[in-house]
């Protein structure tokens, strides 16, 4: 009696810890409204190259008649309910699939290379900037919530493999944080981002005529061994896995050989800008810390 009576507050107890100890996060997700393809400078937001629009079959599209933009031909979007309580966003088009997923304090992006060509990606950072409209009309976001409203999220590899290249059928996926979480918090999407504000994402991306990497892959032959860690809430260390490493058929290109791939080889640089719903509710769903500190999803 006495043992069950001990057991029933030991069980009672634990029961307790989970409730106290249970984490909870906001639901919140991004819905891919639309791709445009730009010209490849820095600052530029003309039309990418001839030689773009023509590999990739890029067609033209007026906004609302406020603006005209390339973009990839045939496009459709779904959305698809995660198990961790995330839902994934997809973009499908012939030339390219491209996915992005809200995690919480992190976000997840994937590319499918469905063209005939090798395709190079900065997977170093993602810039983005949150903005509301009513109707046509922008309505600023002010004051505090100004900071949390544009930055730029880092790769868990940058200063490492910032250079993914794609042959044709390929795709990679990797995970970005915001760097600036210690001044603005770690959140994507804060708290005070209005439900149906738009969000913004820009990447450069690089086309080539032909296989840039297999010629090059025995000059890419670094023996060394460390471990790096980023800017996160845990400094977790992740292993230097060699001048470059393979994830099915992606190539993720170590930071020493970038300049290898690109400057010997035929190709033609654009910036992909994505531009995103938001969308948020009061809706709590199950989150925890991963390896790095981060509050993820995880119903």
């Amino acid at each position: 009696m006495i043992m069950r009576y001990i057991s029933t507050l030991i069980l009672l107890f634990m029961l307790s810890s989970i409730g106290v100890n249970a984490q909870t996060s906001l639901k919140k997700s991004l819905s891919i409204n639309r791709i445009e393809l730009q010209d490849g400078n820095l600052y530029g937001s003309g039309a990418p190259s001839s030689e773009i629009i023509s590999k990739l079959g890029l067609v033209n599209r007026n906004f609302k008649n406020f603006y005209s933009y390339w973009t990839f031909p045939y496009p459709s979007t779904t959305s698809i309910s995660n198990l961790d309580g995330s839902i994934t966003s997809k973009f499908t088009s012939t030339p390219i699939e491209l996915t992005v997923t809200n995690k919480g304090q992190v976000l997840s992006l994937s590319l499918k290379n469905k063209s005939q060509y090798w395709i190079g990606i900065d997977v170093s950072s993602l810039n983005y900037n949150i903005s509301y409209f009513s109707g046509d009309d922008l309505i600023p976001y002010s004051g505090e919530d100004f900071p949390k409203t544009l930055g730029t999220l880092f790769n868990f590899e940058r200063g490492e493999y910032d250079y993914v290249l794609l042959p044709p059928h390929a795709q990679s996926e990797w995970d970005l944080f915001r760097i600036d979480g210690v001044q603005n918090g770690y959140d994507i999407i804060h708290n005070c981002i209005k439900n149906g504000s738009r969000m913004d994402f820009t990447i450069p991306i690089y086309i080539y005529k032909a296989d840039p990497v297999t010629p090059e892959l025995k000059n890419m032959k670094n023996k060394r061994v460390y471990q790096y860690a980023q800017h996160t809430p845990i400094k977790a260390k992740i292993n230097y896995k060699g001048g470059y490493y393979k994830e099915g058929e992606a190539f993720h290109i170590h930071n020493d050989y970038i300049n290898i791939v690109q400057s010997s080889h035929d190709m033609e640089c654009a910036k992909l800008k994505f531009i995103c719903n938001v969308l948020t509710s009061n809706q709590r769903i199950p989150s925890t810390k991963n390896k790095f500190g981060l509050e993820v999803y995880s119903k």
